[in-house]
């Protein structure tokens, strides 16, 4: 509003200088008003608080990421356990194959399959 009723004041010389004077000399004089510490400091403050909350957001995605990481190999390692507590041979392609699945809904799949089965094989066909 107070723009409107400058911009409808002002003839368009005195508008102009304005602006410039607000775009290349304003941060002198607002600094050195109460009003403009607190509103820096308060720009600052916001500023710190969203960077805080990116880092954590960032944080708990790769935490999350981290503990799922976890938790495919901890599958995979129990499921060739099951297979080596069993004696059924497990060649090094379906170890591979074990070990490189990102999908935990399989890796359980193939782990109940093992409780059963009798070859490789039939674990992962």
């Amino acid at each position: 509003m107070y723009a409107a009723i400058t911009q409808t004041i002002f003839p368009a010389h005195v508008l102009s200088q304005l602006e410039v004077v607000l775009k290349t000399q304003a941060h002198a004089w607002v600094a050195e008003t109460d009003w403009g510490r607190e509103l820096i400091e308060k720009l600052k403050a916001d500023a710190q608080k969203e960077g805080l909350q990116k880092g954590l957001r960032k944080g708990i995605e790769q935490g999350i990421a981290q503990g799922h990481d976890r938790e495919l190999v901890n599958q995979a390692r129990t499921l060739l356990t099951v297979l080596e507590t069993k004696g059924i041979t497990v060649d090094e392609a379906a170890r591979r194959q074990i070990n490189a699945c990102a999908d935990t809904d399989q890796l359980s799949a193939w782990t109940i399959r093992a409780v059963t089965a009798s070859s490789i094989e039939e674990i992962l066909s």
